[in-house]
């Protein structure tokens, strides 16, 4: 009886399908290319903010970032375990407990195309500051931004922000040793020291020869111990990087670890540093930074700290287009479903009367609904992989403000399948709509 009953649900569901073919088909169309574009608009939102926090995490952060006090660029104080200042034990206590690590120094810096003094008194007693946020102008004096102090041995902390470089290279242990500070700087930071006719006379990028030109000095305006002038040394350009955020493009340089620690008033091979960050072993980094008091925090808080405003509209437009496009294929399958079954009326009515049962009749247009979400899922997987590809070549080949490509997780699956589960609650509702026809009026009108 009971395969007498699905063969009767699949011959009614052949003849419905048969009878409405072409509606069937769109309503597949239209679910599958909402499904697609979920999936791919949180994937490029999602890669946009997961591309920021990758290139924020190669000159910041990497897995975890562990800083002697509070958290955030430029930290206060000097790593060392129990109250020392010797980062050099921080770094064996860190391994010790089965982190891997690599010691950084950063530090403000205050940098001059022109001598500093030069450039403080200027023209007229004039002189103008480039800061990150600032319109800079169109021959730049001072500059202000981050100076990170990377150790030029320790190859796992530099090929993080190496893989960057489009032109030169980072320092090498050789101009560690030099008076002169060899510095790694953005393509946009080279840029705003040079003038119009300088920019226009080069290539874009420019070569290293094109910029080697450039002289600068360099000071993190720490006073000499026991003098009354700051510690201040002459600079050159040797490699030039382009992350795409340029927030971070404009904030930060690259320099030995060794430059920094004189510009920050200390010997050369002092021992110090106010950076670890953390390759592997997040976990046990993360209680020893908590054993020792050190503050803590990952790619995502960090760049929030400054990008935040951006990151959370990125995630708020990727919720808000979900969200939109959830609701067209309920409505449609909804509509559609309560369509047919109006349609269909004096069919079902005949059968009722001829002793069909109503579990025979809801089970037909619960196949017709699942064809309906099969067809929409391959179509849709088809189309969002080959999509996909597409995106993911040509996203990071854009010029956008943000480092773009495409990021499918489970989360970005969310959408889809919160959608299919809505499409599902519609069937069950039209089907169960039918169950109240009024069977006499129904038979009365044919």
């Amino acid at each position: 009886m009971a395969r007498a009953e699905r063969s009767t649900a699949r011959l009614l569901a052949r003849g419905w399908l048969r009878g409405s073919r072409p509606w069937y088909r769109g309503a597949s169309a239209a679910l599958a290319a909402a499904i697609v574009l979920m999936v791919l608009v949180s994937g490029t939102f999602s890669g946009m903010r997961h591309e920021t926090e990758q290139r924020v995490a190669d000159f910041y952060t990497d897995e975890l970032r562990v800083t002697p006090r509070g958290a955030g660029a430029l930290p206060t104080g000097l790593l060392g375990v129990d109250g020392g200042q010797d980062a050099g034990e921080a770094v064996g206590y860190m391994e010790s407990k089965g982190a891997s690590v690599s010691l950084r120094y950063e530090s403000q810096f205050v940098l001059s195309r022109r001598g500093l003094v030069e450039a403080g008194l200027g023209e007229e007693g004039q002189f103008c500051v480039d800061a990150p946020g600032q319109a800079g102008c169109e021959e730049e004096v001072i500059a202000l931004g981050s100076l990170v102090g990377v150790d030029l041995s320790d190859e796992a902390g530099l090929d993080p922000i190496r893989r960057h470089l489009v032109t030169g290279r980072l320092p090498t242990e050789a101009e560690a040793e030099s008076p002169t500070v060899p510095l790694a700087m953005s393509v946009d930071r080279v840029a705003r020291f040079m003038t119009a006719e300088e920019r226009e006379g080069v290539p874009w990028p420019p070569s290293i020869s094109d910029v080697g030109h450039l002289r600068f000095e360099v000071t993190a305006a720490v006073l000499e111990e026991g003098g009354s002038d700051i510690v201040r040394r002459p600079a050159r350009i040797v490699g030039l990087f382009d992350t795409d955020v340029q927030v971070l493009d404009a904030f930060t340089v690259v320099a030995p670890i060794e430059h920094v620690r004189e510009l920050n008033g200390h010997g050369a091979g002092d021992p110090v540093g106010n950076v670890l960050v953390v390759h592997s072993g997040v976990g046990a980094a993360r209680d020893a930074a908590r054993e020792q008091g050190w503050a803590s925090e990952g790619p995502a808080s960090f760049t929030h700290a400054y990008l935040g405003q951006l990151i959370d509209v990125l995630q708020g437009l990727s919720l808000l287009l979900a969200g939109s496009l959830f609701l067209l294929p309920a409505f449609l399958v909804t509509h559609g479903i309560s369509r047919q079954l109006a349609t269909h009326q004096r069919e079902v009515a005949v059968c009722r009367a001829l002793g069909v049962p109503p579990a025979t009749l809801r089970s037909s247009m619960a196949r017709l609904a699942g064809h309906l979400v099969l067809w929409a899922v391959a179509a849709a997987a088809v189309g969002a992989a080959l999509l996909g590809l597409l995106l993911h070549w040509a996203l990071p080949r854009a010029d956008l403000p943000l480092p773009a490509d495409l990021h499918v997780g489970w989360l970005e699956l969310a959408p889809p399948v919160v959608a299919l589960g809505a499409v599902g609650v519609a069937v069950w509702l039209a089907i169960r709509s039918a169950g109240h026809l009024d069977l006499g009026s129904t038979l009365r009108s044919l």
